[in-house]
């Protein structure tokens, strides 16, 4: 049993306080159940009169199995009555963190899954193909064999990426185009933004001749692992995982420009300020943000009218009694509350937002 995935709409509806606690990656090296034991305890260190509820919580799910993996952080998070929840990330912070406030920290979450491209890797040969599914959700494999469909899925749960493998084993002459139309409906089905195909050059040929116009377009050929090979999906990682850098890459220029473009226009929200006062509104179509995990500037929030501003004043004027969080919270709270995009950017730069906030209004 995995750790329960941090799902953003419930932890953001749940009243806290929470603990966050993100502890730094483990290595092979290391006995990685007292490890995180020790970094806890260093953790809940830095925070005082936390629900206890939460905190054994945490401790209980330390003390389990799920929790261990090398190589990557473990952020969780609790509330009040005891809820837990986790997710591990190939980011991490120098020392274990913790904290105590009115929201859940989901930044570091929210960032690692907009990190992460929806694809499909094909491995072809002239029998047909194997394919790896990867989308957030659930895991599973699918095994599709001459012209019967067997289905079979697991349900792992908790922060897993849905890996579907698929074998087609009619000839590849008279398969190449099935093959095709079943990468493409897999495409249409997980909103894939990447396609990389390999294997054998001439069925690699044959499958991309049968593919649709809207799949070439995502589609990338790359030499490398065979469908003999122990392990074809793990050897054109790397290859894939530079190919989703890429395509974040494109992402985050892409943000920036269209903010400094709507900026000629008063299009946008520029800096904290005006940024909450147009959330309050749910006139933000994208919210651009930069997380620093040592950014502690607060702000307000009131959670049935949804209204947020920078100071407790201009809600308390509209009859409200506000919350105050950390303002890289709320402001992403906000977004989730009002429907707004979230793109997280770098902090400085000609076209950054000032302050690490600013929004792109809905037209």
């Amino acid at each position: 049993m995995q750790i329960p995935a941090p799902n953003p709409t419930t932890w953001f509806n749940t009243e806290g306080p929470f603990v966050s606690c993100w502890l730094p990656a483990l290595n092979a090296t290391e006995d990685p159940a007292n490890r995180l034991r020790l970094e806890w305890r260093h953790a809940r260190d830095q925070i005082e009169g936390a629900p206890a509820a939460a905190l054994t919580a945490i401790d209980d799910l330390l003390a389990s199995e799920r929790a261990h993996q090398d190589n990557s952080s473990l952020l969780l998070f609790a509330d009040p009555s005891g809820a837990v929840a986790g997710v591990h990330l190939p980011d991490h912070p120098d020392t274990s963190r913790a904290w105590l406030d009115s929201l859940p920290r989901m930044g570091p979450v929210m960032n690692a899954r907009q990190q992460t491209v929806p694809h499909l890797v094909v491995v072809a040969d002239r029998a047909g193909a194997d394919i790896e599914v990867v989308d957030h959700g659930e895991a599973g494999t699918e095994t599709v064999d001459g012209e019967t469909l067997h289905i079979h899925r697991s349900h792992p749960g908790g922060w897993s990426q849905r890996r579907f493998q698929q074998r087609a084993e009619n000839t590849w002459e008279r398969n190449a185009k099935g093959v095709a139309d079943e990468v493409d409906a897999l495409r249409e089905q997980i909103h894939a933004r990447l396609v990389v195909v390999t294997g054998d050059p001439r069925a690699v040929g044959f499958l991309i001749e049968h593919a649709s116009e809207r799949l070439k377009g995502v589609l990338h050929h790359i030499d490398g692992a065979g469908r003999s090979d122990q392990h074809p999906f793990a050897e054109v990682a790397d290859e894939v995982h530079r190919l989703e850098a890429s395509i974040v890459a494109a992402d985050r220029v892409g943000v920036l420009e269209r903010f400094a473009a709507a900026g000629q226009t008063e299009g946008v929200a520029d800096g904290p300020e005006r940024t909450l006062a147009m959330l309050s509104q749910g006139r933000v179509a994208e919210l651009l943000v930069n997380d620093d995990p040592d950014d502690e500037r607060r702000a307000m929030f009131d959670r049935t009218s949804r209204q947020v501003a920078l100071e407790a004043a201009p809600l308390r004027e509209l009859g409200l009694d506000p919350t105050e969080g950390r303002l890289i919270d709320v402001a992403l709270w906000a977004a989730y509350a009002t429907g707004a995009e979230v793109h997280f950017v770098p902090r400085s730069g000609p076209k950054a937002p000032t302050g690490s906030l600013g929004g792109i209004l809905r037209g």
